[in-house]
């Protein structure tokens, strides 16, 4: 429950362009259930915003490895997370370093 009250929140600041306030709400979601994709999604998108190309792919990953099909808002989150990344200009080199 308290997860995703914090998730909750993390969500909220992030569509107030609030992003390190959200990154920490996320972080602490996660930290109390390790296994919610939708967490590790907005997670994703949150890092992809401030630059941290690195940490949003792990992110990403996690989120996919959560993720369930079942779930249609799930991979929608996904997919957004990973157009963001893979457009992101200022990521290719992280691309170029041969990740997906």
């Amino acid at each position: 429950m308290r997860s995703a009250l914090m998730h909750r929140r993390g969500w909220i600041r992030y569509l107030q362009d609030r992003y390190e306030e959200a990154e920490a709400d996320l972080r602490q979601a996660i930290a109390l259930s390790e296994s919610s994709p939708h967490s590790y999604c907005l997670l994703s998108k949150i890092l992809i915003d401030r630059g941290n190309y690195p940490e949003a792919m792990t992110a990403w990953q996690n989120a996919e490895r959560y993720a369930q099909p079942r779930f249609p808002e799930q991979d929608e989150c996904l997919y957004q997370a990973w157009e963001k990344l893979k457009g992101s200009a200022n990521s290719s080199e992280y691309w170029v370093s041969g990740h997906r």
